[in-house]
């Protein structure tokens, strides 16, 4: 369901005037990242650090959560706001939230190998703002039209 949401969401950017085909592409990246951390993460509560174990340990768990009160019931909630010059997105999910500060340096040297843990990094890069609530269940993207030269 997460690449047809942003199929549709990345229809309606020509509205604010965004038509520069790579920052389409880096909305879309950045709001299919936002929407699978809301689902795995947040309503699921999957560590991305099961993927450290190998093997199978993270589709497992994903497979155990989706199967399981409560996480099964939780649902992920998206809110697109359209205006001259600037989209913004609003993804809330049902999970208990995280402390975005303490999340690690993903260009730290220690982090670069990993298999993980990049995709608040794309986001940060693709988007002008991205701002969290206080409980840290709840991502605010924003995205502008770059001013003509």
């Amino acid at each position: 369901a997460v690449a047809r949401v942003v199929t549709e969401l990345e229809s309606h950017l020509a509205q604010i005037g965004l038509s520069d085909e790579t920052a389409v592409l880096q909305v879309a990246v950045a709001l299919r990242e936002a929407l699978v951390n809301a689902v795995v993460h947040g309503n699921l509560e999957v560590s991305s650090e099961l993927h450290d174990q190998g093997g199978s340990a993270f589709t497992d768990a994903l497979e155990r959560r989706r199967a399981a009160s409560p996480y099964r019931e939780r649902k992920a909630r998206l809110v697109a706001r359209y205006a001259p010059g600037e989209v913004s997105y609003v993804i809330r999910d049902e999970g208990p939230g995280f402390d975005h500060q303490k999340l690690p340096d993903p260009t730290a040297l220690e982090n670069l190998e990993r298999t993980h843990g990049r995709g608040l990094m794309l986001i940060r890069m693709f988007m002008d703002e991205v701002s969290f609530n206080a409980a840290g269940n709840e991502i605010r993207l924003v995205k502008r039209r770059a001013p003509a030269t």
